[in-house]
């Protein structure tokens, strides 16, 4: 009997921990608890520009918070300094981007010592197809998704710091609001881009939620992916070239957070010109028009929509 009862022992063990292990896609942030006693100051790392700027705008000076990417630095390429890696290795919570566009962060992590968010898990994701079907991780061109993360972060954030919970609830609902604002403001961007003039042709494969939101067409990417790091070949140019002058486009996108030497190259090839400082993977530093969250969105709208609505002329 008592190997029988080894077996039985092993397959209520496993049993156990594919109960108690596993979660839902959607699972809620709220569900743990604090993570800092009374009156201590909780830390964040945020892993993007995006996700560090929600957080800023909904803990305020509440919270010790650390943004890993930096303003127009391509988090694709990205690999964390000692001094990230040991903020990391201290923080309190982690609320990263996950698709794979964080994937610097993943050995610093120590799931026993540190709660892990991924955003991406709350948000409406969509695929996209290049050589295979993958997930697309630029999810916030979605101001929809933003919103949702918004929300993720706020519970994140009162569920670990309860003592401060009135105020990150209060924050929050400000921010929401913004949001909503910004997404009309989008939507009235995009409405006086005529539709047979909404093809966009881009470093990389970035602005598939921005499309897909505010109705234009990402015609052709310079990289064919959804990294920068996968580079492009004369092969990926020519296509991008025959895109631009199928569909008679008079302007090409520079990604701010990426070389625009490619790019430059099919608009040379193509006869067109190039339009500069589109945000994607960054945002961009203090002071420019990329600064925040809404002004990166906003500058992107207005830069994309002044410069094709007029592609008939």
């Amino acid at each position: 009997m008592r190997p029988a009862l080894l077996v039985l022992a092993f397959v209520t063990a496993v049993l156990l921990a594919a109960c108690g292990g596993g979660g839902s896609n959607k699972d809620t942030p709220a569900t743990t608890g604090p993570l800092v006693g009374s009156g201590a100051k909780l830390k964040v790392v945020a892993t993007t520009t995006q996700i560090g700027d929600f957080t800023r705008n909904i803990a305020g000076d509440h919270i010790e918070l650390t943004t890993l990417v930096q303003p127009n630095q391509d988090p694709h390429t990205l690999e964390l300094s000692k001094e990230q890696t040991d903020r990391v290795k201290a923080a309190n919570l982690v609320l990263r981007n996950g698709l794979g566009l964080d994937a610097f962060v993943d050995k610093a992590i120590d799931a026993k010592k540190q709660r892990v968010i991924d955003l991406s898990t709350l948000v409406d994701t969509q695929p996209r197809r290049t050589e295979k079907t993958v997930i697309d991780p630029h999810y916030w061109f979605d101001v929809q998704n933003a919103i949702t993360m918004a929300d993720g972060i706020e519970k994140a954030l009162a569920a670990a710091d309860p003592d401060n919970a009135g105020a990150y609830t209060t924050n929050a609902a400000a921010y929401r609001q913004k949001l909503a604002d910004l997404n009309e403001e989008m939507f009235r961007l995009a409405a006086g881009v005529p539709p047979s003039c909404r093809h966009l042709i881009t470093n990389h494969d970035a602005l598939g939620y921005f499309g897909s939101s505010f109705t234009y067409e990402i015609e052709a990417n310079v990289i064919p992916s959804l990294s920068t790091k996968d580079g492009a070949t004369g092969k990926d140019i020519a296509a991008a070239v025959e895109k631009a002058q199928r569909f008679h486009v008079s302007v090409v996108f520079a990604e701010a957070s990426s070389d625009s030497k490619l790019i430059e190259e099919v608009a040379r090839q193509a006869g067109v010109r190039v339009v500069y400082g589109i945000y994607t993977d960054s945002l961009g530093p203090p002071g420019s028009d990329g600064a925040t969250y809404i002004d990166a969105m906003l500058s992107d709208g207005r830069k994309i929509a002044e410069a094709i609505k007029t592609c008939h002329e």
